[in-house]
Parts: C-alpha cells; structure tokens; sequence
C-alpha cells in the first residue's frame, strides 16, 4: 500500500558564524574546568567541517549557560568553531571584573536583551553569572590572573574547585554589571566560538552568545522549540506537520488538505556534503534550501552549491538571510516577510528591493528566472526567493509554507513509498560512549526492521552484510546528532521511511560515508541488491581515457570534485577514495602530456614515499579542502605548464617578427653592422636571418642591447640596437627599411596551425608567406 512520506529538505550554502571571542579568551567548563577557547580546540581531533576560512570540530562537552527563565545551569557544548578573522575587534572592560575580545557582532546580554558588542558602550550593563565558584562573588575584584589559577588538566580538579565538589547549580542566577570602558582593535588571526544547546555560554566569567544559522526554523524564540532544526553540520530533524501548521497559520491556506505528514531537514554546510548524501544516484534530497547572505549576495561557495544543485536537478528555493541587517530595519519578531516588509518605511523597502533585485540579476546570468515567492504563480518556471532573518525569525513562517506547498503540488509522485525492503544513505559513522560504533542513517524509501539483513559498501569499496541489532530514533523536533549519547533518542523495532535514525550493526564501523544501505530478504535479494549497491556508489562517474587522477576521503567529496573539474574543461581518467599513495604517483608517471602529470587530493593525506617519487619523477600534487581554490591552484598550474611549453617552443622555433632600421641610429655600418631598430611586430632572437621584401636573405642577426645590457629576445614595440653579420648599411640593408626575419618552411608549416599566435604575428607570418612563396609556391605547405 503506498502513502505520502515527509519531503528530505537539504539546506546548503552560506555558513554565518561571525560571533566569536579571540583565542586567550577562557571558557568555563565542567569537563576542562576554565580553559581557553583556542586550546578547547586543539582537546578536540574529530573535525566535522573544514574549509579555507574555518572549521568545525565535534565537541560534546557540559558547560554552564543561562537558560530561558534566567537561571544558570549545566548543558550541552556540541562543537567549537575555528574562523578567519580580518578586522575589527571590541574589547569590552566592566567594572571590577575581567575584559573580553570579541568580533563586532558578538552579542552581550543586557537587561534590554541581546546587544552586539559594536553597540555596546560605558555604562551599558552586561550579564555575569551571581556566582561563580567558591571565593569569587560579585562584589570582588574579578581578574583574568584570578581565572588562570582555575586552570588545571584535571577533571576531577575542575568540577571540584569549578563546581564546589559537584553541586553543578552551585553557580546559579545572573547580575549585571557596568561596563567601564570598550577599546576598538584591529585583527588578522583566528577567532573561536561554541555551539551550545542555549545558545550563549560562560567566557572570562561574562554571559556570552553564539548561534546557529536559522535557528529560529527550532523554535529559539518565545517559549517553543516547535519547528525543526537546521545547524551548521548534517543532520537529520522531523518536523511533525502539526507544528508547521501552527507556526505558517494561515499562510499555508486549508490546514486539512496538508497531505504531508511533515519535513526531515537535513542540514549540508557547503556542497560537500550535500553531494555525499545519495540515494539510487541522485540527491538525497527531495528539495533544497540555498542559503544566501542578503549583504554579500553570491559567494564563489554559493555558485558551487547552485552548480550542484542544476547537476542533480534538484528542486530549492533561495532563503535569503539577513534581512535585520538592511539600515533602518525594524524587526517584527517571528511574524511574516510579508507583514513585517509592510511595517518598513519606504527607504527601507527600497534598500532591500535594490540588493533583491541585484541577486535577481546575479541569478539571472546563471540561467534562473527568480522573484519574491508570492509573485510567482508558477513555481515550475520561477525560482521563488524568501527573505528571511534567523536571528529575529522574519519570513521562517514564509520558507516553510513555500516548502510544504513545493512539496504537495510537485513531489507528491516522487514521495509515494510502500512497504518494501528499506533503503537509506548513511550520514555518518561514529563512536558512541556506551553504545559502540553505530550509523547516522537516512531511510528514503520502504521499512527496516530490528533483525533486518542490511548490505552497504565499505570504505574499501566491497559490499559487506550484517545483521541490524538495533534502532534508536530522535524525538520529535530533536536532531539526530544533538546528543553524543542516547538521551533524547527512543529505542524502536521499525521505522518507515523518511526518517533519521541511529543504526547499530556488527561491522559497521567499516561503512562508506554517504554510502548506500539496503535491507534484504533472501539469498538472491542479495546478489541484487550487491549490484546495485555498486551501480549507485562507485558507476556514478564517468571517466576520460585519458586525463589526471582525482582521490578524495568519501565518495560525495569525490563526486564533486570531480563534476567541477570536467565543468571547468579537466579531463579525468581515474578516481578514488582514499590518501595518495606510490600507486597512485606510478600510474600517473606512465603520461606523456605533462598537464596529465598531476594528482589532485581533496581533504586527503600523501605518503612520504609517494611525495619522494612525485619529486623524482616531476608529478604535481595538488592537496585541499575547498574545491574552488583546489580548481583555481590546478587552473594556475596548467597555465604555468602550458606557458613554460609555449617558451620552450619559441625557443626552437623562430618565430614571426618585422622590425624597422632607425635612420638616426646607425652606429656602424659592416663587420658587423650596428644599428638602432624598432619592433613593429613579433619577437626578435639572435641568430636568425634577415628577410627584405623582396625576398633576399641577407645577414644575421649576432647580438641584440639595450642600455648597455644584452637581450636573448626583444618585444613588440621595443627599442633596442642589433648587430649583423654579413651587411652593409647602405648597400644590402638601407636607414628606414621595414624588413622580416627569415622563417625556415618546416618551422612555416607548424606555425600556421599554432594557436597562441598573437593576431600581429600571423598578420607578419602571412606577409612573410606572399614574399617566400614567390619564389617556392608550396613553402610552408
């Protein structure tokens, strides 16, 4: 019997996490007790998103924070942020207490709320936490000297001097304090932060606050977390139809016709991702949202994800984010685009019009026809864009609407499922304290039951089986990675798709990421399945006969790179999963075109043997974790390459080129003639021979100076003195005369077909050719 699943919504694009403190800044723990952010970091290997300008490690540690009723207590740090920063930075200075280094955007909490720290001035009030530990109250002098004695890599030390012996709400409440001075900075370095469930967490002893984009799509406003989850990192949330109801009202029209029974989100940060989470070869993902800062418009990040998105034909929607930050803005908390656009002065609306109709045009020159989502009536031939704010929740109820509306009139078809055997891509493979290894497994399609036969591919690329020994499942609205261990998930014997789960089966730690997962029933389902699982996870790329070799750490990274390098004109002949190693250098040394001569690596290490044999046998090794900038390093290497041959073969071959005898500029007249020319065309050599127009050779050229230095070639336009054997001025070669140099027939015959000739050279090889080919018809031929 077939029914409607929930639509897989991916959300990919800009990344918004400027909020940061710098790295001396000290962050109060449980685990670590205060420890600075920057080696908070570094206590972490497990790195869950990285590109040139930040990264992000897993975390999963307990650290105090206020909660919504104002109370302090213990919660979850998830991860801890790493970014680039050039600019700005604020240093805020209270009264009898520590300072702090934060980026322009980092928020205080103030009895007004929320206040970045550019808006922050003396005498504002910031929030501290009442008590810290034992000895340090609000009414003494808080220093950072007075913090670094916390220090300590003891864990039991820390929750014993941090926590008073372990009474976790020993630290509880907040008070405010004055700020006595704020000192503006100027930067270039990293800057840290943390996600936490709360959103805010304890810094050199200050409330400070960190966010998630779109968060407000959770519920981080007034009293609920009723409407999903779309953070920073992949993972899965459902949203039960229910609450999408409440929070749209009557945007999405007749709540009874809603057939969708809700949305699973997916969160993707950067195409990477997105393309790693597959299913039966095209994206996971029934529909996506691409993510686009309103003050910066199309970043090289953002083409790369809408180059993947037309590849894999996947339907999106642009959420265009930040409308709080046009000047004059008013927000209207949680309300409407429509509504809160409405409310705006006119200035106002104009501002944001101009940057909408700006992406609009941007969009346009990519080949989308785009506008504001409630002009379009046809959605099929428009790309609808929804303003939208994250951190004031403007425009959440529009995005959603527009999805569930997307998702009903479009993809009902595509989301018919019935009850055959599961099938699911695998988000992820991880350690699970008190549970072991398990999988973060999407299910698109069918059910899968506890005691299920399950196949998937390895990272070695076979097909291996197992037995699934359990399932557990995210509450409702609860994301299926939030949480390191169990809490917040249920155990369960089904699940029919779509749906997030945590699978766990023996030999799954050897599981490709972004790798297929099917359930099975018989001997022979197996064999089936097996091709398939093969068909889906390594026959998706197609392969040159001959090009360069691409390897990447999973088969989604693989993909990508791969579709962007044949975008960009790069042949590709092998491609694999996996560090570079000396098979990988061997092969590619058996290429005679040097531009084939190049392994490119995304996000992968090299053996030292296969570096030792890529020197000895000149094999270029292009190493990184952002696609874009691997292209634009191999772009600039073939270009290089490409001009070093170009040299080379203007160096045995001569070359067009016509200069002019200075008639004041005759230094001497024989033995050798030295005279003053100027190059009208082409490039001069020493060592070739002089063509007149008429067809004679006379003399060579011995030498070519410049202000006293010698020159192996001369260009359009120069100026310089030459010397030729074999002539008399006045005789053979006259002051004034337009002559060529003499160009052999074979060097003729490669030259009409070479393609970097400049448009003057072929000009001059043509002249040359009428003279030559007066005397031999098939010269050049």
């Amino acid at each position: 019997m077939k029914r409607i699943r929930q639509p897989i919504v991916s959300v990919l694009g800009h990344v918004d996490h400027g909020k940061c403190l710098l790295p001396s800044e000290l962050v109060f723990t449980v685990d670590f007790g205060v420890i600075r952010i920057e080696e908070l970091f570094r206590r972490t290997n497990e790195i869950f998103f990285k590109d040139h300008d930040q990264e992000i490690r897993v975390l999963n540690i307990r650290v105090p924070a206020v909660l919504d009723n104002g109370r302090v207590d213990i919660v979850r740090a998830h991860y801890v942020w790493r970014i680039r920063h050039k600019g700005k930075i604020i240093r805020v200075k209270l009264k009898k207490w520590t300072e702090i280094g934060v980026t322009p955007e980092h928020p205080f909490l103030t009895p007004d709320g929320w206040k970045k720290a550019r808006d922050i001035r003396p005498g504002d009030l910031i929030a501290v936490p009442t008590r810290l530990s034992r000895g340090y109250r609000i009414e003494e002098t808080l220093t950072i000297s007075a913090l670094e004695s916390l220090l300590h890599p003891s864990r039991a030390h820390a929750e014993k001097v941090f926590f008073n012996g372990g009474d976790v709400r020993s630290i509880e409440d907040i008070t405010f304090l004055e700020v006595e001075e704020v000192f503006v900075e100027d930067y270039n370095g990293y800057v840290y932060d943390l996600t936490t469930e709360t959103h805010n967490f304890i810094a050199n002893g200050i409330v400070v606050h960190n966010t998630t984009l779109l968060d407000k799509i959770r519920g981080t406003s007034v009293a609920q977390r009723e409407a999903g989850l779309i953070t920073q990192h992949i993972g899965a949330t459902e949203v039960p139809v229910d609450v999408i109801k409440k929070i749209c009202g009557p945007l999405i029209g007749d709540p009874s016709k809603i057939r969708i029974p809700g949305l699973l989100f997916i969160d993707t940060p950067g195409h990477r991702a997105f393309t790693n989470l597959r299913a039966r070869g095209g994206a996971l993902a029934d529909l996506a949202i691409l993510v686009v800062d309103v003050m910066e418009g199309l970043m090289p990040q953002t083409l790369e994800s809408i180059n993947i998105l037309k590849h894999y034909k996947t339907p999106f929607i642009v959420a265009l984010n930040k409308i709080d930050r046009i000047r004059g803005w008013v927000p209207h908390p949680d309300t409407s685009f429509v509504m809160s656009y409405q409310k705006q002065k006119q200035e106002v609306r104009e501002t944001l019009d101009v940057r909408i109709y700006d992406i609009m045009g941007k969009l346009a020159d990519l080949g989308f026809d785009s506008d504001l989502y409630m002009r379009i009536s046809d959605f099929t031939k428009k790309l609808a864009i929804v303003p939208i704010s994250a951190k004031t929740g403007e425009g959440i109820a529009d995005l959603l609407a527009v999805l569930i509306g997307l998702a009903q009139r479009y993809l009902e078809k595509r989301l018919e499922v019935g009850d055959e055997p599961g099938e699911g891509t695998i988000l992820e493979i991880k350690e699970i304290h008190g549970m072991g290894t398990v999988a973060d497994v999407i299910f698109y399609n069918g059910v899968a039951k506890v005691g299920d036969n399950i196949a998937f591919m390895t990272r070695s690329g076979e097909v291996r089986t197992s037995r699934i020994r359990g399932m557990l499942r995210p509450r409702p609205l609860i994301e299926i990675r939030e949480v390191k261990g169990g809490e917040k998930l249920v155990n369960i014997k089904e699940v029919s798709a779509a749906a997030g789960i945590r699978l766990l089966a023996d030999g799954i730690e050897d599981a490709l990421p972004g790798g297929p997962i099917k359930v099975y029933k018989t001997s022979e389902d197996l064999e089936r399945v097996k091709q398939t699982i093969v068909e889906e996870a390594m026959l998706r790329i197609k392969f040159d006969r001959e090009g360069i070799v691409v390897k990447a750490d999973t088969l989604g990274s693989l993909e990508a790179l791969v579709f962007e390098l044949k975008e960009n004109g790069i042949k590709v002949k092998r491609a694999d999963i996996g560090d570079i190693t000396k098979r990988d250098i061997l092969e590619v040394t058996t290429e005679t075109n040097i531009l084939n001569r190049v392994i490119v690596g995304f996000n992968v290490k090299v053996t030292d043997e296969a570096v030792e044999i890529a020197k000895n046998e000149n094999v270029k090794i292009i190493l990184g974790d952002v696609i874009y900038r691997i292209e634009e390093e191999l772009s600039e290497w073939i270009d290089n390459v490409k001009k070093n041959i170009e040299e080379q073969k203007r160096l045995t071959l001569i070359y067009p080129c016509k200069f002019k005898i200075l008639p004041d500029y005759i230094f001497r007249t024989s033995k050798p003639a030295i005279v003053g020319i100027r190059i009208l065309g082409g490039c001069l050599r020493p060592g070739t021979r002089v063509l007149r127009p008429d067809g004679a050779v006379v003399g060579i050229i011995k030498s070519i100076q410049s202000k006293g230095r010698s020159l192996n070639i001369a260009h359009e336009g120069d100026e310089v003195a030459i010397a030729i054997e074999g002539v008399t001025i006045g005789r053979q070669l006259k002051p004034g005369d337009e002559v060529y140099v003499d160009i052999p027939s074979s060097h003729a015959k490669v030259l009409m077909n070479d393609p970097n000739l400049t448009p003057t050279e072929k000009e001059i090889l043509e002249e040359i050719a009428r003279i030559k080919r007066h005397r031999d018809p098939f010269w050049g031929l």
